[in-house]
C-alpha cells in the first residue's frame, strides 16, 4: 500500500504544520479580499451618480484600460487547447495573485483576459450594471496550431446590449492603436474590429436580455 506524505511550508519557505499553514492561508485570503473590496469601492467613489448606465460602463472601461497592464508572459504558456497559462505575482508574505483571477487586475493592476473580464464583471455588479462574461476564440497560434481562447464581457445598459473587451482595449493601447475600439460593440462590429470568433452571438441578439 502506497503512503502519500504531504509537507506544508509557510511564506518563509519553512516547513510547518498543516494547522499553521491553514491559519496563514486564512490570513492571506482575508487580506486579499479586504484589499480587493477597498479598491472596488475606491473606483466606485470616482463615478458620478447623475450619469447614464452606459456612461458608467464607459467610465469603468476607460479606467481599466488606462490602469491595467496585460501579462504578456501568459502567451508563452499556451497549451494544446489554446488556453494561456497563468502567472503569479507576489502580493503578501510571499503569497501571490494569479493573472487569471479577478484579484490581480484590481489590486496589482495587471492580469490576463479571464481575470480582467472577472474584475470588470464585479465592478459592474457594484454599480448595478447587468453584465456577463463571454468566451470565444481570437488569434491563431501557429506553433500550437490552435486559436487562442479569450474571455470578455457583455453588458446591458439603458436597454441596449453590447460587447466590452477591456483586455483588447489594453492590447490596442500598448500597440498605439485606438483603445476606444472595444467598448460596446455589436456582433458584427466586434468581428470586424478584432480577431474574435466562435462566440455565442445570441448574447447580443436583440431578443436576448441578461435579466
Amino acid at each position: 500500500m502506497e503512503i502519500t506524505v504531504t509537507n506544508y511550508y509557510n511564506s518563509k519557505g519553512e516547513k510547518t504544520t498543516k494547522e499553521k499553514f491553514v491559519a496563514e492561508q486564512g490570513q492571506f485570503l482575508q487580506h486579499r479580499e479586504e484589499q480587493y473590496q477597498k479598491k472596488l469601492n475606491e473606483i466606485k467613489s470616482q463615478i458620478p451618480n447623475d450619469i447614464t448606465e452606459k456612461e458608467k460602463a464607459a467610465f469603468l472601461y476607460h479606467y481599466l484600460v488606462n490602469y491595467l497592464n496585460y501579462d504578456y508572459e501568459v502567451l508563452e504558456r499556451i497549451d494544446e487547447q489554446g488556453n494561456a497559462g497563468p502567472v503569479s505575482h507576489l502580493f503578501w508574505n510571499k503569497w501571490g495573485l494569479a493573472s487569471h483571477e479577478k484579484y490581480a487586475p484590481i489590486i496589482l493592476g495587471r492580469g490576463s483576459c479571464y481575470g480582467i473580464a472577472s474584475a470588470f464583471y464585479d465592478l459592474c455588479l457594484v454599480l448595478n450594471i447587468n453584465c456577463q462574461m463571454i468566451e470565444g476564440l481570437t488569434k491563431e497560434i501557429p506553433s500550437k496550431k490552435v486559436f487562442l481562447r479569450h474571455t470578455w464581457n457583455v453588458v446591458e445598459v439603458d436597454g441596449e446590449l453590447g460587447h466590452v473587451d477591456v483586455t483588447y482595449g489594453v492590447l490596442y493601447r500598448d500597440k498605439g492603436f485606438d483603445k476606444e475600439n472595444f467598448f460596446f460593440l455589436d456582433n458584427n462590429q466586434l468581428k470586424d474590429k478584432g480577431p474574435h470568433h466562435n462566440f455565442d452571438e445570441n448574447k447580443v441578439a436583440k431578443s436576448y436580455r441578461l435579466r
